[in-house]
C-alpha cells in the first residue's frame, strides 16, 4: 500500500471525510466524479470565476497584486505558506484507492506527487484531472498518476507575495513549493493564501469553521486553547504579555516552538510548564513524536518586582 506524506497525521484524520455512499450516487462514475467535485472544497475556483460579476475580471485580479504591491511592508511567501510538516502529499507510485482517501481525508483538490520523500518533487495532481480521466467506480489496471501530473511552480522563501501572484496569475497556477537554499522543500502556497493577505480568511460553503476566531477556544478568564502553529505575535496580543522577552530565539515564530525552544525538547501531552516571571502556565494538550498540536495557555498575575 502506498504512503502518503503528511506532516500531520491526526490533522488529515481529524478532516471531515464526506459520506462514501453520498458521494457517489447512482447513475455511474460521471454522476459520482461530478458529485464529489462539487462537495470539495477547493484551493480557489477556476480563473474564470474570479470577478464573475465584473466587467472584466482581469482588471479586478490585477488591482489586488497592485495593491499588494503598494504595501509599506511587503510580504515574503515564507510568511503565508503551510509548513513543510502540514503538507499532505503523495507517492508517484500510489495507487487510486489511496489516491482517493488521500482526496477525501485531506479536503484539497490539488496535491504534490514526490518520487521517493517530499524534497524530491515531480509536479501536482488535480482531483478533476484524475475524475475525468479515470472516474472513482472503476479500477483501471493502468492507473499512473503521473499520466494526470501538472507542473508545480518553485519559488524562494523570499520572493514578495506581490510577484508571485503576478505570475501566478500568468501561468495559470494556483500552487507553488517554496524552495530553501539547499534544493529541498520548505513549505507549499496558494493562490488563496496570497488573496487572503489582502481580503481576509476566504471560505466557501464546505470549509470547517472553528468555534474561534482562528481556532482558539476561550476556555475561561486570561485560559485558552490554542493551536501549536499559531503566531507568537498574537497570542502575546491575546494574553497582554510579550512571548518573546521571555524566549531565547527571536527566529522561533510559532507557539509550539517557542514551547519547545524554552524546553529544548518537544513536550509530551498533558506536560505542563510554569513561566513564573511572565505570569503564564502552559498546557500540552496534544503532541506527537515530532511536533506540538494543541496548548492550553494561560495568563495569571505578574509576580509583584522583589
Amino acid at each position: 500500500m502506498s504512503t502518503i506524506a503528511d506532516g500531520s497525521p491526526s490533522a488529515a484524520q481529524r478532516a471531515h471525510l464526506p459520506d462514501r455512499k453520498s458521494s457517489q450516487p447512482a447513475g455511474g462514475p460521471i454522476q459520482g466524479i461530478l458529485s464529489m467535485l462539487r462537495a470539495a472544497p477547493t484551493a480557489l475556483q477556476s480563473s474564470e470565476e474570479y470577478g464573475e460579476n465584473d466587467e472584466d475580471p482581469d482588471l479586478a485580479r490585477t488591482s489586488i497584486s497592485e495593491r499588494l504591491q503598494s504595501d509599506v511592508n511587503p510580504v515574503d511567501v515564507s510568511e503565508v505558506a503551510v509548513p513543510k510538516a502540514d503538507i499532505v502529499a503523495i507517492p508517484r507510485d500510489i495507487t487510486l484507492p489511496d489516491l482517493i482517501t488521500a482526496y477525501r481525508r485531506s479536503g484539497r483538490t490539488r496535491l504534490p506527487v514526490f518520487e521517493r520523500t517530499l524534497d524530491q518533487p515531480l509536479g501536482f495532481v488535480h482531483l478533476k484531472d484524475v475524475a475525468l480521466r479515470y472516474g472513482f467506480n472503476g479500477q483501471p489496471s493502468d492507473f499512473d498518476v503521473t499520466h494526470s501530473m501538472r507542473e508545480l511552480m518553485y519559488v524562494p522563501p523570499s520572493m514578495p507575495i506581490s510577484n508571485l501572484l503576478r505570475r501566478m496569475q500568468k501561468e495559470r497556477c494556483h500552487m507553488a513549493l517554496i524552495i530553501d537554499e539547499y534544493g529541498g522543500v520548505d513549505g507549499l502556497v496558494t493562490i488563496e493564501d496570497l488573496l487572503e493577505q489582502h481580503v481576509g480568511e476566504i471560505h466557501d460553503e464546505h470549509d470547517r469553521l472553528e468555534d474561534d476566531h482562528g481556532g482558539v477556544r476561550h476556555l475561561g478568564p486570561g485560559s485558552y486553547l490554542c493551536p501549536a502553529k499559531m503566531p507568537i505575535s498574537e497570542v502575546s496580543e491575546l494574553l497582554g504579555r510579550n512571548l518573546a522577552d521571555y524566549g531565547e530565539d527571536d527566529e522561533v515564530d510559532s507557539l509550539g516552538g517557542w514551547v519547545s525552544k524554552i524546553l529544548n525538547r518537544i513536550p509530551r501531552p498533558g506536560e505542563v510548564i510554569e513561566l513564573a516571571e511572565a505570569g503564564i502556565k502552559v498546557r500540552v494538550i496534544e503532541a506527537n513524536a515530532r511536533k506540538i498540536e494543541i496548548v492550553q495557555i494561560t495568563r495569571g498575575e505578574l509576580p509583584r518586582p522583589a
